[in-house]
């Protein structure tokens, strides 16, 4: 059980230094010269470094500032130096609010005296009903 313990752990380990567990890297330290050339100095929960460069093969749609996490895709995948993929967090607009808690589950209520099933779905699952006094419901 030991031997699995350790094993586990340095597995763990390995995963979490090699970027393939998800996790959330805050900026900590912006360096810049006079030929444009920068680096960005990421760390994690367990004060872990990881090194952007400045230029890169690939246009960053979002800055990376100070202000929010991000997440740092594993390894450099597209071939090129410098052109790590990073990820921030989605930012609050009408389109993510209306899309909020997709996929929801539906249910679709009949009526008894319609007999169709074409009612159209409801946002939340039917009410039970509440018992009699004799506990029959």
């Amino acid at each position: 059980m030991l031997s699995f313990e350790a094993r586990f752990n340095r597995a763990f380990r390995i995963a979490d230094v090699r970027r393939y567990l998800p996790k959330w890297y805050w900026l900590d330290r912006v360096l810049q010269d006079r030929f444009g050339q920068g680096q960005y100095e990421l760390r994690d929960y367990a004060n872990e470094l990881v090194a952007l460069h400045d230029p890169t093969f690939i246009h960053r749609v979002t800055k990376i500032d100070f202000s929010r996490p991000m997440l740092v895709a594993p390894g450099n995948l597209l071939g090129y130096p410098n052109s790590e993929l990073v990820f921030l967090l989605k930012e609050s607009s009408a389109y993510a609010d209306y899309w909020e808690g997709y996929p929801m589950r539906r249910f679709i209520l009949t009526s008894p005296e319609s007999g169709s099933d074409s009612d159209p779905p409801q946002d939340s699952p039917p009410s039970r009903p509440e018992p009699h006094a004799d506990g029959v419901v």
